[in-house]
Parts: structure tokens; C-alpha cells; sequence
């Protein structure tokens, strides 16, 4: 079983969103789970001009701007987004 932890008050330096879009109301939904931190890429290789995310202290202004433009998903959304039966099909499948 997996435990959500909320975040802790600390500056928002990137401006995220939570999946209802702002600051929700209640704060055992100001987790990791319902904040829009994954942003979507068009091709699975895209992933890199993210790889930032991991030294935030040092991301330029641009890197910052260009992560609060884009289309952003919560790992809620993802799951729910997900095949789940397909996914677990190909877990399954691997030798």
C-alpha cells in the first residue's frame, strides 16, 4: 500500500497546478498524486527537455515558462488515462 504525503508549504517555483485546476480547497489533495507535474510530450523521446525537473535550482527562466505553458497531467489523471488491462496484459507477456 502506497501513502500519499501532502507538500509541505514551500514557494511554488514552477506555478503548479493541481488537477482541479488551482489550489484545492482541502489539503489532503495537495499531493503529488492530484498535482500537474508530468507534462505530455508529443513523441516518448521528448522526455528530455524536462530532465531539469531533477535540479530545479538551476533551471533557467525559459525552462521554467515553457514548463508553466505546457499541457500537464497528475499522476491521477495518468492512471486514470491508462489502459490498465492492456497494461498489465504486457507485464504478463514479458519472459
Amino acid at each position: 500500500m502506497y501513502r500519499v504525503y501532502p507538500f509541505k508549504k514551500q514557494p511554488n517555483r514552477c506555478r503548479i497546478t493541481y488537477a482541479g485546476g488551482g489550489l484545492p480547497q482541502a489539503p489532503r489533495l495537495r499531493s503529488l498524486w492530484d498535482t500537474r507535474v508530468f507534462p505530455a510530450v508529443k513523441a516518448h523521446q521528448d522526455y528530455a527537455q524536462w530532465l531539469w525537473m531533477f535540479d530545479v535550482e538551476h533551471a533557467t527562466a525559459q525552462q521554467k515558462l515553457a514548463f508553466q505553458k505546457a499541457d500537464r497531467y497528475s499522476a491521477a489523471e495518468v492512471a486514470l488515462m491508462t489502459d490498465q488491462d492492456a497494461f498489465y496484459a504486457r507485464c504478463e507477456a514479458k519472459p
